[in-house]
């Protein structure tokens, strides 16, 4: 078994059973005794045996992996071999694997994230190559199966599990859709099974462009067929995988709505009214959409000017029960109460009305909707400040009531819930708990919605001992919408944020893990955190291995980017911070880029652990792909990292690669960094090569590389200062500019080379010949660089002689140190940068 598998295993198994040798030769002394209370009879007659060749005499029933799981790895191993160029698995079994992981997903009604999508998109789009030219390498398939896999069944499938994501907004699920649908209509035959899968697909795709931001694109599309007139209708439609209406384009305004795009819904009410002989129905205009945009914008006065409109179309004076609860919330959120009591009591007196009618001349359909409005009207109630006790007897006149034909509202755990929600959202826990009570005084069940309620406003409040407890009932009720695994992924982060004890936050993490259940991304993250404090990288790995492979990119993001940053803490050591990095690098590839990559080595550099951060240099030298390889900036970095950690060994193996990538143009601020890197390491006359280099190219020198090249000549003994004066005088000559950073180089260069005299004449004229009056920077320099010790002295008599105020001032406002050799050097230089 795997270490990530074992190690969760055992931990349990120890948590309630002693771990207990039975091979153990005092335990053999005890053997008359019975055995202990907490010991597992599967183990009493257990003996040692031996075995042939090490093999075991009676194999683990290992359970096996999910085809869904199995599927995707043999889709994420086919994007690694097209990465790394490496030979792909064969192409049936990544056929297999792709209708397998859509069939599995279809069947349990599970939706799929951004990152799985991408890997069947990628698998999708090679096997398209691979049918579209079948002669290609990696076709091959076994001689019974000549033909592809995947059938039109599958791709429906693939559009229905599409259509139900685990997150929205993802542009990778449109492109897929899209791809199915181009290849279903690219194979698709005369015969009507066919085209009704492709008419299927089309209805399939439309629904998932429209929740994926491209509504536009959907309003297109249902535009040029009312253009072409032709009629939607559900005739033609596979039943199997498409049981509703056709899409129209007021499914389309009520999905910008909920976006909250106001233009966009104007928009496409504006071209609706241009159609002629488009018809929607009379009595739900779409004027409702436009209401139920400004109610969810919390625009009250909008809201009602479109709602009067709507009743005007629909010759009804009443709101559509849909709509209702968002109207009274909106009145209640903008203290719209005048226009909010109107309508409730025009709503109640509808309602009145129909109790006293038969259904076929009801104005409000009571069975279907009469509940609703009841519900809307009691959550008025609330919100203008009615207590519980009133909401009760608003309940008993309810149910009081009864239509002719036998039928009367009843309050449910619907209705306590639409309450305690709306208690919830305005922190009071207490109205919140007495209408749990209400409910309960009127046999009203609390279902799993409830308690999942009650989590959340206790979590809100603090309370999490109350939140464990309402938890526990929450375990024993049947959650339809998963609110038990959505409570105890809340549960896992309030405890961990109330710095609860280890064991109690691991009861809810196991509770997660019976249920096989994957973890909330926040979860994931308040659990690495936890286990990094604890120092616990395996767990976090086994973690991430688990939950984290499936997550949406954007939720994934925050878990790679708390890894990143550990690994900058100055607690984390070198070991630890290679570890995270290998795990970013392993598990986060698509997000572990070069910025990152770059970042990690600076910081390993910076801990002078040069050896670690020349190998990841290595490895993104390695990397296939171009968004990973380094680029001028990243040998610049390398080079002056290992300038800075004063490594040989890495300084010569970034030199060297840089010679062997063909992709990089040194420019001259990467000559710069190796002019630097070799002044450094005083090979003055490797350094003045590369200041050749950069004068004879086209770009030329900047600033940098002449303060650099006048450090070079000061290193070159014999030919030093024959240099620096033709540097020199070639810069006056050619009219450039100087700068006080150029004059000190210049100063530096002289005084190094021992040509005090010469620095000092320089340092009087520079006012005169430059506009650069002395100042403590340039005698800084020029002391800094005297040498040895009596003529250092003999510089700082001269310079306090010549410029008192200036030294005094450098003396005063720069520290500095005295070496062994007894020298004095101000902190006066500039970091450079290339």
């Amino acid at each position: 078994m795997s270490i990530h598998l074992a190690r969760p295993v055992l931990r349990r198994i120890l948590s309630t059973n002693l771990a207990l040798n039975r091979q153990c030769i005092y335990c053999r002394i005890e053997a008359n005794l019975r055995k202990c209370q907490f010991q597992d009879r599967s183990f009493e007659n257990h003996q040692q045996r031996r075995t042939v060749f090490g093999l075991p005499g009676r194999f683990l029933n290992v359970k096996p992996q999910p085809g869904d799981v199995a599927a995707l790895a043999l889709m994420r191993t086919l994007e690694h071999a097209i990465n790394d160029q490496a030979r792909p698995p064969p192409s049936y079994e990544i056929e297999i694997a792709w209708s397998k992981f859509f069939s599995v997903r279809h069947e349990r009604s599970q939706p799929v994230s951004d990152v799985e999508a991408k890997y069947a998109l990628d698998t999708l789009r090679y096997l398209v190559k691979l049918w579209e030219n079948p002669g290609a390498q990696g076709s091959s398939r076994p001689p019974a199966e000549s033909s592809s896999v995947v059938s039109e069944d599958h791709f429906l499938k693939a559009l229905c599990v599409i259509r139900n994501p685990a997150c929205t907004n993802s542009q990778t699920f449109v492109q897929l859709a899209e791809l199915i649908f181009e290849r279903l209509k690219s194979q698709a035959s005369e015969e009507p099974e066919s085209k009704s899968s492709v008419a299927t697909a089309q209805e399939l795709l439309l629904i998932i462009q429209l929740q994926n931001g491209q509504a536009t694109t959907v309003r297109q599309y249902l535009l040029d067929e009312y253009a072409a007139n032709k009629s939607r209708s559900r005739t033609g439609l596979h039943p199997k995988y498409w049981d509703e209406s056709p899409l129209t384009l007021a499914d389309v305004m009520r999905n910008l709505a909920d976006a909250g795009d106001e233009a966009e819904v104007l928009r496409t009410y504006q071209l609706v009214n241009e159609i002629q002989g488009v018809v929607y129905d009379e009595k739900n205009p779409l004027e409702y959409v436009l209401a139920y945009l400004y109610a969810k914008k919390s625009n009250p006065e909008e809201m009602k000017r479109w709602l009067d409109v709507a009743s005007q179309k629909s010759g009804l004076q009443v709101v559509p029960a849909e709509l209702f609860p968002e109207v009274v919330r909106c009145c209640l959120k903008k203290d719209f109460g005048e226009f909010g009591r109107t309508l409730v009591r025009l709503m109640l007196e509808k309602v009145e009305l129909s109790y006293r009618k038969p259904e076929s001349e009801q104005p409000v359909r009571l069975k279907k909707d009469g509940k609703k409005i009841w519900d809307a009207v009691l959550l008025w109630a609330a919100g203008n400040g009615k207590g519980v006790e009133e909401v009760d007897r608003m309940m008993q006149i309810m149910v009081r009531q009864k239509s002719v034909d036998g039928w009367r509202a009843k309050p449910d755990v619907e209705t306590i819930n639409l309450l305690l929600e709306f208690s919830a959202s305005r922190n009071d826990a207490y109205s919140a708990e007495r209408y749990i009570l209400l409910g309960q005084k009127r046999g009203i069940t609390p279902n799993a919605a409830t308690y999942s309620l009650q989590v959340d406003y206790r979590l809100a409040q603090g309370d999490v001992e109350g939140a464990r407890a309402a938890y526990k009932s929450l375990v024993g009720e049947e959650s339809l919408k998963q609110e038990d695994i959505q409570a105890a992924n809340k549960m896992v982060r309030a405890l961990i944020a109330h710095d609860y004890d280890f064991d109690a936050v691991m009861y809810y993490v196991d509770d997660l893990n019976d249920r096989e259940a994957i973890f909330e991304m926040e979860t994931v993250l308040a659990l690495a955190k936890l286990h990094m404090k604890r120092n616990e990288l395996h767990e976090v790995i086994d973690l991430l291995k688990t939950h984290a492979t499936q997550a949406p990119t954007d939720e994934r993001r925050k878990v790679f980017d708390f890894l990143v940053s550990f690994i900058f803490l100055p607690q984390t050591s070198n070991a630890l911070g290679w570890d995270i990095y290998n795990l970013l690098r392993g598990m986060f590839s698509d997000q572990c880029l070069r910025e990152t990559r770059t970042n990690i080595m600076k910081e390993f550099f910076r801990r002078e652990r040069a050896d670690i951060a020349a190998l990841i240099f290595q490895q993104m030298r390695e990397d296939v792909r171009a968004e990973v390889q380094p680029t001028v900036d990243t040998y610049i970095a390398a080079l002056m990292g290992a300038t800075q950690s004063e490594d040989e060994e890495a300084l010569h193996a970034i030199h060297n690669s840089l010679k062997l990538d063909v992709s990089i143009d040194p420019d001259t601020r990467l000559h710069n960094a190796l002019m630097i890197a070799y002044v450094m390491r005083f090979e003055p006359a490797r350094a003045w090569r590369h200041w050749l280099d950069i004068i004879n190219s086209t770009e030329g020198p900047n600033y940098t590389s002449i303060i650099v090249a006048f450090s070079a000549a000061k290193c070159m003994q014999t030919s030093g200062a024959e240099k620096t004066r033709a540097l020199w005088e070639r810069l006056v000559n050619m009219n450039i500019e100087i700068t006080e950073d150029l004059m000190g180089a210049y100063l530096d260069a002289l005084a190094g080379l021992e040509l005090i005299e010469e620095a000092q004449n320089t340092l009087k004229r520079s006012a005169r010949d430059f506009g650069i009056r002395p100042n403590p920077y340039l005698l800084g320099k020029l002391f800094n660089a005297a040498k040895p010790v009596p003529e250092q002295r003999n510089v700082a008599a001269y310079l306090q002689k010549q410029y008192p105020e200036e030294w005094e001032a450098l003396t005063e406002g720069y520290k500095g140190k005295l070496l062994p050799n007894g020298r004095f050097l101000f902190n006066i230089d500039k970091k450079l940068e290339p």
